[in-house]
């Protein structure tokens, strides 16, 4: 949301809203996929939001290097991770677990399948069918350890003192769960979509379904243009500030 109409330049405001200040509107369901996760807007209408209910900045410019609020309160680590790594690992995981799921689908199809050319052998005895479930089966392993590897790094961090989880450490952690989903999403519609065949991705299947939820996760803004053009930029300066001392 913009911070004030007359805000030159506009900044964006973070902030909590008072359950009687706005309204939610049922305008979610429409979407190719992800239609269960109720991501409905909400409308203020002349509502009021008290100043020490909002910041005003962008999520993820938000630093911890100085510790945050959480932190102090709770005394716990985990307070004081960085937002922008801390959404990219759970739109990674998530990825990731759905593009697990696609492969047992396709795993079920390997045994219940036969090839379309003679002598019609299970897809389990096919050359062509094995490869693609081969390479398949290892994108998503290569994702799985990159998030993993991409959580442990995030938990190293949070836990040590104060000012290690630098603003270029958020954002390596981010785009490497930026690569496991991708990576993890190249393997569902490049190999075991098209090559499930039709039967297997018709409305309602379980691989129709991942690859639907899929898509769609794609499109969240973090994941189509902040992900992949201003933490691209902002990483290569605070990386290229880092060797240049």
């Amino acid at each position: 949301m913009i911070a004030g109409e007359d805000a030159d330049p506009p900044r964006r405001l973070l902030f909590i809203a008072p359950r009687e200040e706005w309204e939610m509107l049922d305008d979610w369901g429409g979407q190719l996929g992800l239609k269960g996760s109720g991501s409905h807007s909400i409308r203020i209408s002349g509502g009021h939001i008290p100043g020490h209910f909002g910041i005003e900045v962008d999520f993820e410019e938000i630093s911890v290097t100085e510790g945050t609020p959480g932190r102090a309160l709770h005394t716990h680590p985990q307070y004081g991770g960085a937002p922008a790594s801390s959404m990219a690992l759970e739109g990674a995981h998530i990825a990731v677990g759905m593009c697990q799921g696609a492969l047992d689908a396709y795993t079920e199809l390997m045994f219940s399948r036969t090839t379309i050319v003679p002598p019609f052998p299970p897809r389990a005895e096919d050359p062509d069918f094995l490869l693609w479930y081969g390479k398949a089966s290892g994108m998503i392993a290569a994702a799985e350890t990159l998030a993993l590897a991409a959580s442990r790094r995030w938990q190293e961090l949070a836990a040590l003192p104060v000012g290690a989880f630098t603003a270029e450490e958020d954002l390596r952690i981010a785009l490497t769960c930026r690569e496991a989903t991708n990576l993890a999403w190249q393997a569902v519609d490049e190999i075991l979509q098209p090559t499930a065949g039709s039967p297997a991705v018709r409305e309602g299947t379980r691989l129709e379904r991942v690859w639907r939820d899929l898509s769609t996760g794609r499109t969240h803004a973090s994941s189509a243009i902040l992900l992949t053009t201003a933490a691209n930029r902002g990483f290569a300066q605070l990386r290229l500030l880092s060797a240049r001392r």
